[in-house]
């Protein structure tokens, strides 16, 4: 595994300009422009998932070359918070962008009859779900350049997509992961009680769809200084402003359930005795305190092949939420990982 340099990075992206829209911009009438930019240019769809469960997915398009690419989300976040980031990666020259809304949030549908929970009956529904998405809809488009770009759960749900058949190591060019949750940051409650705690809870089918503790209300409800996402009070004021916009799209937190589903996904990673083909960069945010650092440069010296490290400082956990100067370096080092592993 290669662990770059933050300088060394940044020399090397500056080979590419980045057009990235300036928070500057980010205002109400920023907001209604974006929006009607993604319903002129994109496209929803929807396929029955596990147990027939109906998963939304969204499809952009642009003039762009370099390749086409998959964006998976994280944890109760639906497509549309991303709208920033597909304009700028489309005008960056990446096209076309697919996304989808994981079972249980956004815009697909929900698993259980409280919308505002995060639930889901096993991680691994997530994994056949992109599965199912990458076979239905992406593949069949028969890109020339494929790459993967994710957030948190979704670089858990998508690395584990990849463990399970060595068959897809070569279906993306390349993958770049944003602080991937590979494991949970449970501070103050020690990880091991967490684990245990989950799974007890859990005994109970009611006390298993309670909300996982210290999680019942969403970021965008809180305070700003509070919040653990973003130190960008811009980015954070137009989540703010989509939340009331498109209401139960949002869910307030995960349950026990859905805490217990990634405790179990640990030893996943910590057993798995191949190496991962697809180049990997990592993105690990030095203000993180949702997911841990050591578990991300573990898995990224023993369990890939090719694997860059980069530790974005000044950065929350939502790195591509980030305030313009931490959030122009990460698009920049994804665009010059991408750009050194395209097909000619």
């Amino acid at each position: 595994m290669k662990i770059i340099t933050l300088f060394f990075l940044l020399s090397l992206s500056l080979i590419s300009e980045l057009k990235a829209i300036s928070e500057n911009k980010i205002n109400l009438k920023w907001d209604k422009e974006l929006s009607s930019f993604m319903k002129k240019n994109g496209r929803s769809g929807q396929f029955k998932g596990v147990k027939g469960i109906r998963i939304n997915y969204f499809k952009i398009e642009g003039a762009g070359r370099k390749g086409a690419l998959v964006f998976a989300s994280g944890q109760g976040e639906p497509f549309i918070k991303y709208n920033e980031l597909y304009y700028d990666l489309l005008k960056m020259g990446y096209s076309p962008i697919y996304t989808l809304d994981h079972r249980g949030q956004g815009y697909s549908e929900r698993l259980i009859k409280d919308p505002k929970k995060g639930y889901v009956d096993s991680f691994s529904y997530y994994i056949k779900d992109f599965n199912s998405f990458m076979k239905k809809v992406v593949l069949k488009d028969k890109n020339k350049n494929l790459f993967l770009l994710t957030h948190s759960t979704g670089g858990a749900i998508t690395m584990l997509y990849l463990m399970e058949d060595r068959k897809r190591h070569n279906i993306f060019n390349a993958a770049a992961f944003s602080a991937p949750l590979i494991k949970m940051n449970t501070m103050p409650i020690p990880y091991g009680f967490g684990k245990w705690f989950a799974k007890e809870l859990c005994k109970s089918k009611k006390l298993c769809l309670q909300y996982a503790p210290g999680k019942a209300k969403f970021n965008a409800y809180k305070r700003f200084f509070l919040n653990p996402l973003t130190s960008n009070k811009i980015r954070w004021k137009q989540t703010q402003r989509l939340v009331r916009r498109s209401g139960d799209i949002w869910f307030n937190g995960p349950t026990v359930k859905w805490a217990h589903e990634v405790y179990k996904t640990r030893h996943l990673f910590k057993n798995y005795k191949e190496k991962i083909q697809t180049p990997f960069l990592f993105l690990q945010a030095d203000g993180d305190i949702l997911v841990k650092s050591k578990p991300q440069k573990f898995f990224c010296e023993r369990m890939a092949t090719n694997c860059q490290l980069i530790q974005i400082k000044k950065s929350k956990h939502e790195i591509l939420m980030e305030k313009d100067r931490v959030r122009n370096k990460a698009l920049q080092y994804i665009d010059t990982f991408f750009g050194n592993n395209q097909k000619k």
